[in-house]
């Protein structure tokens, strides 16, 4: 992931973590196996949760209070929700992804309203499932919200993750680092673009540099993959080919 070394560095540690438990160097209680990431909007939640699958080797499965309660009633949702959890222990190592884990709601003061008694069950099923994943070997559990404040008390108290994680809008190196695996090294974005960009998330950085490559496209600018030699082509404003480095003669 391009923009967040500082929680890249931290999810690393539970790849190693999980190759450490498949090659038997380590117990599976010693094994850190659960985080919850939040932050912003469009910061790249969810693409953390593929990549950290995808670089341990897990199966990954992806769900949210949305998909699962599609399903129909109370007891259709407490039905898929066994079935994604017994799918995530049976096909170990694996990486279940919570999304939006604030849809679940949260246990009103009213007991007595029929909503309340909903909201309870979904909330005491989900606390008695990551407490079922936690116990299971070779699953790692990862949740992601945009609103910390809004998760049920009961779901954040200590010891339900082992780590929290605030993923961030880039900074300024972040925002570099996005647009140079966007546009290639050899293209220099200059200092007042990268600060206009400061605020933009990971997802918004993509979308205005496939959008500025379109229409570099759209000029009938070569792509730079293959440009023609000794050719001087118009870009993007703000991007300019970088400075060579300094060689020896």
């Amino acid at each position: 992931m391009k923009g967040l070394p500082e929680v890249c560095t931290q999810l690393h540690d539970i790849i190693a973590d999980l190759s450490d438990w498949k090659a038997d160097c380590v117990r599976s209680k010693d094994v850190s196996d659960s985080v919850l990431l939040h932050g912003p909007p469009g910061t790249g939640k969810t693409m953390l949760a593929e990549a950290l699958a995808g670089s341990a080797g897990a199966h990954f499965i992806a769900t949210s209070y949305t998909d699962l309660q599609a399903a129909g009633h109370l007891g259709d949702y407490l039905k898929a929700m066994a079935m994604v959890v017994a799918e995530a222990m049976a096909r170990a190592p694996s990486v279940i992804f919570f999304d939006e884990l604030d849809s679940f709601g949260t246990r009103t003061r009213d007991p007595s309203s029929g909503n309340s008694r909903y909201m309870t069950a979904v909330i005491n099923d989900l606390l008695q499932q990551l407490t079922r994943l936690n116990a299971a070997e070779g699953v790692i559990v990862i949740a992601a919200t945009n609103h910390l404040d809004h998760i049920d008390p009961a779901i954040l108290r200590a010891g339900r993750f082992d780590m929290t994680l605030r993923v961030p809008m880039p900074d300024k190196a972040g925002v570099r680092d996005i647009l140079a695996h966007h546009f290639g090294t050899e293209i220099e974005v200059e200092e007042a673009i990268v600060t206009t960009l400061l605020g933009k998330s990971g997802a918004d950085l993509a979308h205005i540099a496939q959008d500025a490559k379109a229409r570099a496209t759209g000029a009938n600018i070569p792509d730079r993959r293959a440009p023609p030699p000794d050719s001087c082509r118009p870009r993007p404003a703000g991007l300019r080919k970088a400075s060579p480095p300094n060689r020896c003669p």
